[in-house]
């Protein structure tokens, strides 16, 4: 296992520096060719597109994550969760995609940007396949198939950053460079759907009913946390762009998406530690995933705190040789949110541990608590102090995090790491 482990974090490493480096360059071409505004707008339409897709997919892709690992082996039990997942996913996609268009005019509103708004009619489409990609990606990563989940989480990146550069290079208008959100999703899906066929086995009998309504027990119970997940990562930018203007929230998303690539790593940490959660639960050993989390804790310090530094020093060069305004406080913005990242560092790679032990409900209760001291955080602060108050608010929900997963894990398994 603990081979298997490594060989599967270093093909996911591999993937995410990859990821971090395409990220990075997506946000440098907009400035280039563009400015912070376009950048702005850009990452509001990103963000709400990743909003809508957690109503887009359902819940049914976490009902997999918990379920495919108890039985990897077997390609009838895996088939009949992929397939019944992906009807489900099939009617959510297209209700969100429905509400998401009725819901354009109101957030473009709430927003005061008229680019975000045509941004949105361009991309929102795509989430019908981002919601197919999340279930069969979901279905590699229980599968404990990293090479492949690596892989196609790389080429969603690439294919973005490829159609940006032919927008670019055609001079198309702001609000359109969001549509590479859907083009980059449409791609993904014609590959995944070729690479997961031979698990595409339909059998509409009472097994498929009775597996449609686990998986949609499961999914809804965990829905609300998980779209919950997603809010907490963009409430900076929201705020941002509720409160001020898509300059100002262009020169903190460049700072906030370069220290969200960092914060990948713990991601990458989490796709790999998670289906070893769910076998060792299935052991009904407590004291045991208590002695594994309590090892990995340590370790997930040391390398995602020094990767925290690396990363400020790294960012400290972009920024000087991008050579464009707002250094200083670019330089400020991402050592706050770093900082913050690193303190809770260690527990970051649980963040889906209540899920993958079978808890959606209290897995619901930790991840609401932690994106409502969020809002509070941001919405106190923004008004104060603009653009820091975000970061420093998102560092402190951060910290926050670590008091509340402690709290929860004694409560739930009577232990605490």
């Amino acid at each position: 296992m603990i081979t298997k482990f490594k060989n599967d974090l270093f093909w996911n490493a591999i993937s995410f520096g990859g990821i971090v480096v395409l990220g990075v360059l997506l946000n440098i071409l907009i400035l280039t060719f563009y400015d912070e505004s376009a950048l702005g707008v850009f990452n509001q339409v990103y963000a709400i597109f990743i909003l809508l897709s957690q109503l887009a997919v359902g819940g049914v892709h976490l009902s997999i994550q918990y379920y495919v690992p108890s039985s990897s082996n077997s390609k009838e039990h895996i088939s009949q969760y992929l397939t019944t997942a992906l009807v489900s996913s099939l009617a959510t996609g297209i209700v969100a995609i429905g509400v998401g268009y009725l819901l354009i005019p109101l957030i473009g509103k709430m927003l005061n940007s008229p680019e975000v708004t045509l941004g949105l009619y361009y991309s929102l489409w795509g989430l019908f396949f981002f919601s197919f990609n999340k279930i069969i990606l979901s279905v590699f990563n229980g599968m404990r198939e990293m090479k492949k989940f690596a892989l196609f989480q790389f080429l969603r990146f690439s294919f973005m950053t490829i159609f940006l550069i032919i927008l670019l290079f055609n001079n198309a208008p702001v609000y359109l460079l969001a549509s590479i959100l859907a083009f980059s999703e449409l791609l993904l899906f014609l590959i995944l759907i070729f690479s997961i066929s031979p698990f595409l086995i339909w059998k509409f009998n009472k097994r498929f009913k009775k597996i449609f309504m686990i998986q949609n027990k499961f999914g809804i119970t965990a829905l609300f946390g998980n779209f919950l997940l997603d809010v907490n990562t963009k409430i900076d930018i929201f705020t941002l762009g509720i409160f001020l203007e898509d300059k100002w929230v262009g020169i903190y998303s460049f700072a906030a998406t370069i220290a969200e690539g960092y914060m990948q790593f713990a991601v990458l940490l989490r796709n790999n530690i998670n289906p070893i959660i769910t076998k060792l639960i299935r052991k009904k050993n407590p004291s045991l995933i208590v002695k594994v989390l309590r090892e990995n804790k340590i370790k997930f310090y040391k390398v995602l705190g020094l990767l925290g530094i690396l990363s400020i020093a790294g960012f400290l060069v972009l920024i000087f040789i991008l050579d464009r305004d707002y250094k200083l406080m670019s330089i400020l913005l991402y050592a706050i949110l770093i900082t913050g990242f690193i303190l809770s560092g260690g527990y970051q790679p649980f963040l889906m541990f209540f899920n993958q032990i079978g808890k959606p409900k209290i897995q619901t209760i930790y991840i609401s608590f932690v994106c409502f001291s969020n809002i509070i955080f941001n919405f106190l602060l923004v008004p104060l102090i603009g653009v820091y108050g975000a970061a420093v608010g998102t560092a402190l929900s951060f910290i926050f995090q670590v008091f509340l997963f402690r709290w929860l894990m004694k409560r739930s398994l009577n232990y605490t790491i």
